[in-house]
């Protein structure tokens, strides 16, 4: 149903901000050394981008399935 397919696409988009919280973190606390820079900012990059294109997927399935429910 579509409450279901709701509450998996947040589990899952919380489930994968944890690493992206994590990455922030270490990269705020370490940011003058320069191996951070080389190493985590490229993955904070990728898992951020990763976050928000999953919680774009969400909200449009959420929302067609708002319309779908209206109609």
């Amino acid at each position: 149903s579509g409450s279901a397919l709701s509450h998996a696409c947040f589990c899952y988009a919380l489930t994968c901000s944890f690493p992206v919280s994590a990455y922030i973190i270490l990269v705020t606390s370490l940011r003058h050394h320069l191996f951070i820079w080389s190493v985590f900012s490229p993955k904070l990059l990728y898992e951020g981008m990763h976050v928000l294109i999953t919680a774009a997927i969400c909200v449009f399935f959420t929302a067609m399935d708002q319309t779908n429910t209206k109609s």
